[in-house]
């Protein structure tokens, strides 16, 4: 669910909305109560500060959790931390509470202000999975209320694996299959990419097709960094994002699961320290880069996804966004 808040009256707009997400993500009544007021909170702030403001109310892939993320193109915050303590307001008469008020509610909250670009907020309701090292966004083209592409993942013994769709067309029968494409991660995860991709196709044979992309995280077999294995079909972009914002596209085959696929084959790409790795679909600019935007590419996987999706987004297609960190990197944070 994607919503501009372009008034005051979107903030009543924004916290129904999320009440309703949440129960079908599967919080509690208590969880749902706290993703309205979070809702509430970072809509009003991107209403109120920002320009071309718009919240997003997505389901976690990772069990009962919701994502509540409000994004503006604004003047951005020069000083976050002064701003998002309790008590500091720009507007009279507030009290100042409102980010304090979804911290204290939320699982986590990651934040990122740019001057003249704008401030991403990400708060996850419920459980925080493993958000430190994968996070994901999409949104349907628009005029479209069902979002065509899907993804899922899986993390454990220092890899992430993770598995992106974007269904034929849109609509419907368009999220059906992207949606059967990412299920039961488990079992997936269990094989090497080509393995999966290979699977995928035979689970899509009676649907519409998907582009798909399979990849797998892990430390580098040469001791140095870490390394990406890639195995896709079709129009969902693997890339490396280097810390200085510089991109290294892989190699996608052509065809597509489900319908034409050769014999699958993988790419192994290094991911030096202090890189990053996003996966997307066609409704994102394939010419888009992160030079000199260092802090972005160095920010939470959330904050990361959320501005590619606000900065690159076409809007003529449907959109998927996966951003996956090295475990090691964050091996190396925890120190």
């Amino acid at each position: 669910m994607r919503l501009r808040v372009a008034d005051p009256g979107m903030v009543l707009v924004a916290q129904q909305h999320a009440r309703r997400v949440a129960k079908l993500a599967g919080l509690d009544a208590a969880g749902a109560d706290h993703a309205a007021l979070a809702a509430a909170e970072l809509a009003g702030n991107a209403q109120r500060h920002g320009r071309a403001g718009e919240l997003l109310l997505q389901p976690s892939a990772e069990g009962a959790a919701i994502d509540v993320v409000a994004f503006d193109r604004g003047p951005g915050v020069a000083d976050w931390a002064r701003s998002s303590a309790d008590g500091y307001s720009t507007t009279p008469g507030s009290l100042g509470t409102g980010l304090g008020a979804v911290a204290r509610i939320a699982t986590t909250l990651t934040a990122h202000s740019e001057l003249n670009r704008g401030t991403v907020v990400s708060a996850r309701i419920g459980p925080a999975g493993n958000a430190p090292m994968v996070s994901a966004f999409g949104s349907p083209r628009r005029g479209e209320r069902i979002n065509g592409d899907a993804w899922s993942w899986s993390v454990s013994d220092g890899e992430v694996f993770a598995v992106l769709a974007d269904g034929l067309g849109h609509g419907p029968d368009a999220a059906a299959a992207s949606a059967l494409a990412v299920a039961d991660v488990a079992s997936l995860a269990a094989s090497e990419p080509p393995q999966v991709l290979h699977d995928v196709h035979a689970r899509l044979r009676s649907t519409r097709g998907a582009a798909v992309t399979v990849v797998r995280l892990r430390r580098s077999s040469t001791g140095e960094g870490s390394e990406l294995l890639v195995t896709g079909v079709g129009n969902v972009a693997a890339t490396v994002v280097a810390l200085d914002g510089s991109v290294r596209r892989t190699l996608i085959s052509a065809g597509t699961a489900g319908l034409a696929v050769r014999t699958p084959t993988q790419t192994i790409t290094p991911v030096p320290t202090g890189s990053v790795v996003v996966l997307h679909t066609d409704g994102l600019l394939s010419s888009w880069t992160m030079q000199g935007r260092a802090r972005v590419v160095a920010a939470p996987p959330a904050v990361l996804a959320a501005v590619l999706l606000r900065d690159f987004e076409r809007g003529t297609d449907d959109t998927g966004v996966v951003v996956l960190r090295p475990p090691a990197a964050l091996d190396r944070l925890d120190r």
